[in-house]
């Protein structure tokens, strides 16, 4: 036995054990009782798994729930090192303290480790006589080095989380300043407290206003706190599917009492007067408690000014008193994460807030837009009206001195409109208009810009364009309109609308002074309708030119 223990005295002095090193020692475990196999199972998520072993679990000579009753009675018994239990058709028929001369199929212990006990050590005999004494003193002695060998392996990440879990205990508040999101401040609070107060898993649930759902959750960062199991319960599908409390138990949480159960499994459990609302839903608590392997819970109310904001659920996978020191102990740990919960409740509330008056912002803003552009629109036809053409206008000219551009006007206006207003009625000379608008719009060019200047006159304004240029543009818009014909439910048969138009460009006279442009422009209009109207007539010098 001496040479056994000190193989794995021999193991446990690498400086980074692996999966390989816990085998290695699992056989010198086998051979040294001379047992038939020797495996170490390690919890998963949801089934116990072997490590060092791809195997699927429901392959294994033991069965989940097998597993799960060996656990459960050694984490009853703390002070128990090991036990020994029979197995028949891969169930577990019974069980008890490992003592020599016990017959047994197998021998398990737990293998404690700082953040959690789910891990198991089991050897398969059989031993019809039962193990000797020193079978049973090898047992005990080899169990702190496989614990050694496990924790090594299991808790690769361990300094880093226990660093993180340093860190928010030091200081929680610049956590809270710090943060993100929400989660990572309410991750936190749940790695602080669970690093306080000793418990496996601590589990912070806010509601809403009328404690119905939870809006918000987090568990502490720990080895198995993003396993599904450990996300059922933070994302809240635990209490909306299974553990949604009854009003007595808010009432009684509102109260500030807390719901204390250290043994999650007591046959009793269901005659507690205070779980009486709970009943319906302990079997699929206790079906989640297997398999989270919790043995023990506390459920505190998390209360700032009267006011219930949420819960803090202590869990541990060993049995805990909850005597009134431990009760009050934590109570005043959820006091005091109490106070910073709120100013995250506060915060999220500002964020809220915050976001609404962004979004009420950018819609005033459109509003202000849209605002803008109705003021600016012709309702008509949709074209800009006179106001914002004046304005463009103003623009244009003060750019086109500035830089020595070019820029010409147009002025449009629709030859013997009266006749349709008066012959077939205002509404059929308002699709007239839209049908005159349609055209112009096709005619301008990215540059361009038309816009109704008021009655039946339609205004271009023409950027980067001498008189020449403008000319032919006019030209092209008079043919193009004088071509295409306007058809209309009260028009016996289609008819053709022509335009006479006046084209002027700025000079250094109108360079500051727009109106006197529009001016120039409409006085070559006129010019056009006098002329006999359906042509373009090019204002005074700049006739020249074009």
């Amino acid at each position: 036995m001496l040479e056994k223990l000190a193989q794995l005295s021999n193991l446990c002095t690498a400086q980074d054990p692996r999966d390989s090193d816990v085998v290695r020692a699992c056989r010198v475990v086998r051979d040294g009782l001379g047992a038939e196999e020797a495996y170490v199972v390690r919890s998963g998520d949801p089934h116990f798994e072997r490590l060092g072993d791809s195997d699927d679990p429901s392959t294994y000579e033991i069965k989940q729930k097998g597993f799960w009753l060996v656990w459960e009675r050694l984490a009853r018994n703390p002070d128990i090192p090991a036990g020994s239990f029979e197995v028949a058709e891969r169930l577990v028929l019974g069980g008890g303290i490992l003592a020599p001369g016990q017959p047994c199929t197998h021998v398990a212990c737990i293998l404690p480790g700082e953040e959690s006990n789910s891990e198991l050590l089991v050897v398969r005999g059989p031993w019809p006589e039962g193990l000797t004494p020193e079978d049973v003193e090898f047992v005990v002695a080899a169990r702190p080095m496989l614990a050694y060998l496990v924790q090594g392996v299991v808790d690769g990440e361990r300094q880093v989380r226990q660093r993180e879990q340093l860190a928010a205990l030091a200081d929680v508040s610049r956590a809270f300043s710090e943060a993100q999101a929400n989660e990572e401040v309410l991750s936190s609070v749940a790695t602080a407290l669970a690093k306080a107060s000793g418990f496996d898993f601590v589990l912070v649930l806010l509601f809403d206003e009328q404690l119905e759902h939870v809006i918000e959750g987090a568990i502490n960062r720990a080895r198995h706190s993003e396993t599904e199991t450990a996300t059922m319960a933070r994302d809240g599908r635990l209490w909306e599917n299974v553990g949604r409390p009854d009003p007595s138990t808010i009432e009684a949480w509102r109260q500030g009492r807390p719901m204390l159960i250290p043994d999650v499994f007591a046959p009793d459990l269901e005659e507690r007067p205070d779980l009486q609302g709970m009943r319906d839903s302990l079997p699929g608590l206790r079906a989640y408690y297997q398999r989270a392997h919790v043995l023990s819970t506390a459920t505190f109310p998390i209360l700032f000014q009267g006011r219930l904001l949420g819960t803090a659920t202590f869990t541990s996978s060993t049995h805990r008193r909850l005597d009134p020191p431990e009760v009050g102990f934590l109570s005043a740990l959820v006091s005091q994460a109490a106070t910073t919960i709120k100013g995250l409740r506060l915060y999220r509330d500002l964020e809220a807030s915050r976001e609404e008056l962004r979004k009420y912002a950018e819609q005033l803003e459109e509003s202000g837009r849209i605002e803008h552009l109705l003021a600016r629109t012709d309702a008509l036809t949709g074209l800009p009206n006179r106001r914002y053409i004046e304005e463009t206008m103003a623009t244009e000219t003060a750019r086109a001195g500035r830089y020595g551009e070019a820029v010409s006007v147009a002025m449009a206006d629709l030859d013997r409109f009266k006749e349709i207003n008066d012959g077939y009625g205002h509404q059929t000379g308002d699709d007239a208009l839209r049908f005159v608008a349609s055209v112009a719009r096709q005619a301008c060019r990215q540059a361009d810009l038309v816009g109704r200047w008021g009655g039946d006159e339609f205004l271009f304004i023409l950027p980067f364009t001498a008189v020449t240029e403008a000319t032919h543009f006019a030209e092209r818009f008079r043919e193009g309109l004088a071509e295409r014909t306007f058809t209309h439910a009260k028009l016996a048969q289609p008819v053709r609308i022509t335009a006479s138009l006046g084209v002027a460009q700025a000079n250094e006279a109108t360079f500051s002074n727009a109106a006197l442009l529009l001016e120039r422009a409409d006085r070559a209009m006129y010019d056009a309708k006098e002329a006999g109207r359906n042509r373009t007539v090019v204002a005074g010098a700049d006739a020249r030119a074009a």
